[in-house]
């Protein structure tokens, strides 16, 4: 901060309008900003400077110690047989957000919007104090775009790749064009539904300006005629007569992966016996060679009618 205030057009610092009357150096490097680049250096030293000056003005406890002992005061330089002690203080200006500052000198006057940074009603002067503070910002990207990749259980299972055409925005010399494009997708054994699969950069371009945007795949997975899908494990239900299920049968099933599998039930099975099948379900995605298990559920028939005899029997047979 430089010691002549006066020289910025700055009041004294005792004066409680002081942070309020700095606004006019302020206003004068945004008219020299405004419009007029070339100008941008000699803006921006005026602007630091100002900054600076508001740092200090802004609090009472710098402003007393910048009057009483000068610019050396608040940055320890001053050892205290020159002023009086003031040696024990140390200032470091660590800089001003433009954006705060301008808030707080023209927000309310001027009606400028502060979303996130300068924006269009500030025209070069917001640009360029953009650069200042943190370098230009990089045209804002385009949207990112979602689609459903539709896959059969079989496919999560085994794995497979499967190759999507896509038709997507682009630009060339401010044109509009549409470009196709084939993604190769690999599916994993044993991801789940609503896994994302990210393509930066192949969505669609929003402007010439714009980089593209991100093409997200969502996997959706097809309901299986006889499977059902249960976290990691999987669900096979059977149909089983009333006589079957309470003498035992050979159940036999084919696999995902087109495996005929036979299993042996020689328990009796009520509507709510489950048989569990150990590493017969889905690979684990992140170790395939670990699977879940597969469990058959069961759904018993019942006969519609018995005659006497039959009933007589069966009495007979269940009675303990």
């Amino acid at each position: 901060m430089q010691r002549g205030r006066a020289k910025e057009g700055l009041p004294q610092a005792g004066d409680a309008m002081a942070p309020r009357q700095a606004s006019g150096p302020l206003r004068e490097a945004e008219g020299r900003l405004r419009g007029r680049p070339a100008h941008a250096v000699q803006a921006e030293e005026m602007f630091k400077n100002v900054s600076e000056a508001y740092d200090v003005l802004s609090d009472p406890e710098k402003r007393k110690i910048y009057d009483q002992f000068g610019e050396e005061g608040l940055k320890g330089t001053a050892g205290p047989h020159e002023h009086g002690g003031a040696g024990t203080h140390q200032y470091v200006y660590t800089g001003v957000d433009p954006t705060e500052l301008f808030k707080k000198f023209f927000g309310a006057e001027r009606g400028f919007a502060f979303n996130g940074g300068f924006g269009d009603e500030m025209g070069g002067f917001g640009e360029t104090f953009g650069m200042m503070h943190g370098g230009r910002q990089r045209a804002q990207k385009s949207p990112n775009y979602e689609l459903d990749l539709p896959v059969t259980l079989e496919e999560l299972y085994m794995g497979t790749v499967k190759k999507m055409k896509i038709t997507r925005k682009r630009f060339a010399n401010g044109a509009e064009y549409k470009e196709e494009q084939i993604l190769k997708i690999d599916i994993k054994p044993g991801w789940k539904d609503g896994t994302k699969l990210t393509f930066a950069g192949e969505g669609d371009q929003s402007s010439p300006a714009s980089p593209p945007g991100d093409l997200i795949f969502i996997v959706r997975s097809k309901q299986h005629p006889r499977f059902v899908r249960d976290g990691n494990n999987l669900i096979y239900k059977f149909t089983v007569p009333l006589v079957k299920a309470l003498t035992g049968f050979q159940a036999t099933l084919t696999t995902l992966d087109n495996r005929r599998l036979t299993v042996r039930i020689v328990d009796v099975v009520s509507p709510t016996y489950r048989k569990v099948i150990p590493k017969e379900g889905m690979p684990i995605s992140k170790t395939p060679s670990e699977r879940g298990d597969l469990i058959l559920e069961f759904n018993i028939t019942f006969p519609r009618t018995l005659t006497a005899e039959q009933k007589k029997q069966m009495t007979a047979a269940l009675t303990e």
